[in-house]
Order: C-alpha cells, then sequence, then structure tokens
C-alpha cells in the first residue's frame, strides 16, 4: 500500500508544477502586454517568451513524468491488492481440498462399515450430503455380502467334508445310479 505521506507528497509536487506554469503564463500574458505597448524592444521580449516557452515546456515534461510516475505507483499497487487476493483465494481453496480429503477419508472409512465418531458423520453430511448417502448405501451392501457370505461358508464346509470333484472322481461316478436315485428309480 502505498502510505498517506508520500501520496502527499506527489501532489505537492503536482501542484507546485501547476502553480510554476501558471506563473509562465501570467508572465508571458505580461510580456505580451508590454511587446504591444513598446514595439521598439519586442525582439527582446521575444526571446523572453521563448525562454518562458522552454520553462513551461520542461514543467510540462516534469508534470508528465510524475503524472506517469503516479500511475506506474498505483498499477503497483494495484497489482499488489490483486496478489493479496489471488493468495487469499488459493489459501481458501486450499482448505477446501483439505476439507474435501477430509470427507473422502471419513466417506471411505463408513463405506468400510468401521465406526466413525458423530463430529465426522456430521461433517460429512453437512459438507457432502450425497456423500455421505453413498457411503452409508456401500456400508449396507458391503454388510449384506458380508452376510451373505456368511450363510455360504458352510457350503464350503460340506466341499471339504464331501471332497472336491475332479474329472477322475466325475468319471468314476455311476450317472445312471446317481439319476436313479434322485427320480426313485425311473429314468429321467
Amino acid at each position: 500500500m502505498i502510505k498517506a505521506d508520500v501520496i502527499k507528497q506527489l501532489n505537492m509536487k503536482l501542484r507546485e508544477i501547476h502553480t510554476d506554469q501558471s506563473v509562465i503564463c501570467k508572465k508571458r500574458a505580461e510580456i505580451r502586454k508590454k511587446m504591444l505597448e513598446d514595439p521598439a524592444n519586442s525582439k527582446d521580449y521575444a526571446k523572453e517568451i521563448n525562454s518562458l516557452d522552454l520553462s513551461y515546456d520542461a514543467k510540462g515534461k516534469a508534470l508528465s513524468a510524475y503524472k506517469a510516475y503516479i500511475n506506474d505507483l498505483m498499477n503497483v499497487q494495484n497489482e499488489y491488492a490483486n496478489l493479496l487476493a489471488r493468495r487469499k483465494a488459493a489459501d481458501n481453496e486450499a482448505k477446501k481440498a483439505k476439507l474435501e480429503a477430509k470427507c473422502l477419508k471419513i466417506a471411505r472409512k463408513i463405506a468400510n462399515g468401521v465406526k466413525v465418531s458423530s463430529e465426522e458423520r456430521n461433517l460429512l453430511m453437512q459438507y457432502d450430503p450425497e456423500l455421505y448417502r453413498l457411503a452409508e448405501e456401500l456400508a449396507m451392501m458391503v454388510k449384506r455380502n458380508k452376510e451373505n457370505q456368511d450363510e455360504t461358508e458352510p457350503m464350503s464346509d460340506e466341499i471339504e467334508q464331501y471332497g472336491t470333484v475332479t474329472a477322475e472322481t466325475a468319471e468314476s461316478v455311476d450317472v445312471g445310479a446317481v439319476s436313479e436315485g434322485m427320480t426313485g428309480g425311473g429314468l429321467l
């Protein structure tokens, strides 16, 4: 930020230049008046007017330089303000990304059936209700799959008890006897 005293000094310098230009214009007007009153010394007056014109031009260049400097200074200040705004936006995005990552972690825990604290659950519900709903649905699916898997495990015990069917054991089985046993003695 540009300090107030710097701005005050620049404004004073601009006023000073404007004042000098006004003084030069007044002197020039006085000399022209004298030229009209005393045409005999018009060459001397013309030299003074040329000198004043050069001074006026120099003051004009100084004024332009100060204005350019002030514009540059203001541009720097604006760029700095924009930089601060971009930094703040980036910080906000970083915070948002951390929160999203935390919510995804909570959702993953819920989906895997891991217990989460009520604070974590509330955070996820507030931040992303849809993700919370999906995590709960996945948790129910995992639970159902686990229950179904538990129901099918006795079959695996039976397979271990009776053995697995291989190509050799399948050839040794009398298909006719098996079909008679299943149909009560008749053909299929």
